[in-house]
């Protein structure tokens, strides 16, 4: 797609400036409605959730859809075993599952490089340990090289050519994004978050726009994907009163997404070669990579749903499985800090109000800080597929203005 020229919106000078003017807007003309994106709101086109992840390390017809290389034999096996073992704990394999363990895997292997109390006792198994850190550079690897490629990929150009009607079902998703955005008639902001690495929005918005001089995403580089540019925390604010934009705000990062070096706080786009790039300079929250979470865009995306679950009325979440105790934490600290009522809409074709409530009830007991689980009432569950199921937009849309007049 050829690059669009925008005019940003003017910014102060510094990253506390700009985090401060950013606060002061939200606060003065809050939004009405902020939408969540789960990895089940990307589902449909064609991007795996977390849990359907191990079909993309262990079958091999999907390896070679995706164009995804062969797995080293040392790395399938300890894959293999790790799948095996996450059964036997407790049933979940799912993607961060199999990095938390090989980072466990890792710090095993650091310790018994870096720690004379610990050395003894490994000592003996020195040729198995030198095997294990083998098997594990190369299942980090793997898992590595299969999330950036998987994740970093345009569904919607593959779309386009290949299947009309998912094409026009994105196009359905992306125009009920638009129409959400406009319910908040002060501004015409929709503060969209995510925990998601694909690029589903940005690739939405790129291929759906009316106005061909400047998609109405807000995303943190200037011309939304142009490759090298510098993520900056930009706002809504520039965009003119009568268009909606969307604020996009990634709290766990993006497959695109990396440092120049190690150090470096800046962070750059980089998708026409993410998977040649150093995994260790990957901007994401994941296992092994986590950085300084208060900082860069991780902290700003934070800071902003907190500040915005405080003030806004309707919270609408599309396929997030509420497994995320860093979110739930978020939202379940200002919901303590709320006047009044949050309303909640979750949309998903398998949870219902019940489950999201014991989930938060749980998340709950396990935070630090003042929580407050939601009220009876203020959860409607919306059982469906989304993007797929007919009339899946008009719903979402319908459900999320009942809930505004409630409020």
């Amino acid at each position: 797609m050829p690059n669009k020229s925008r005019r940003t919106s003017p910014t102060p000078s510094t990253a506390n400036d700009l985090t401060t003017f950013e606060a002061g807007a939200l606060l003065e003309r809050p939004p009405r409605v902020v939408l969540y994106l789960g990895a089940g709101a990307s589902q449909f086109a064609g991007y795996r959730t977390f849990a359907e992840f191990p079909r993309l390390l262990f079958n091999q017809d999907v390896r070679k859809k995706e164009e995804l290389p062969p797995i080293p034999d040392n790395a399938a096996r300890l894959l293999q075993d790790i799948k095996v073992s996450l059964e036997g704990t407790d049933g979940w394999t799912t993607h961060d599952r199999f990095l938390w363990r090989l980072n466990e895997y890792q710090q095993i292997l650091t310790l018994n490089l870096s720690d004379p109390a610990v050395q003894p006792f490994l000592r003996p198994a020195s040729q198995q340990l030198f095997e294990l850190s083998c098997c594990t550079t190369a299942a980090r690897n793997v898992m590595a090289q299969t999330t950036v490629r998987h994740y970093s990929s345009n569904r919607v150009v593959e779309a386009r050519s290949a299947d009309p009607a998912l094409h026009s079902n994105m196009r359905r998703v992306y125009d009920l994004y638009m129409k959400m955005a406009a319910l908040n008639k002060s501004t015409g902001c929709l503060p969209v978050f995510t925990t998601n690495y694909d690029m589903l929005l940005d690739d939405l918005c790129t291929e759906f726009a009316d106005d061909s001089r400047r998609a109405p995403l807000a995303n943190g580089f200037p011309h939304i994907r142009d490759e090298g540019e510098k993520w900056q925390p930009h706002t809504c604010s520039g965009y003119c009163n009568s268009c909606s934009v969307l604020q996009y705000y990634r709290l766990h990062g993006c497959a695109a997404w990396f440092y120049a070096e190690p150090g470096d706080p800046n962070v750059y786009f980089r998708r026409s070669d993410a998977s040649t790039e150093p995994i260790t300079n990957l901007c994401a929250m994941y296992p092994g990579l986590e950085r300084e979470r208060g900082a860069g865009p991780h902290g700003h995306g934070f800071r902003a749903l907190y500040r915005l679950l405080r003030v806004c009325n309707v919270i609408v979440f599309i396929g997030f499985s509420f497994r995320d105790d860093d979110v739930m934490h978020v939202i379940l600290n200002a919901l303590a800090e709320r006047p009044n009522d949050l309303k909640l809409l979750i949309v998903d074709s398998a949870f219902t109000e019940t489950n999201i409530v014991s989930r938060l009830a749980k998340a709950a007991r396990r935070s630090a800080f003042p929580a407050r689980p939601p009220v009876a009432g203020s959860i409607k569950g919306l059982k469906l597929q989304f993007g797929i199921d007919a009339g899946f937009d008009v719903s979402v849309f319908d459900e999320c203005q009942k809930l505004m007049r409630k409020g």
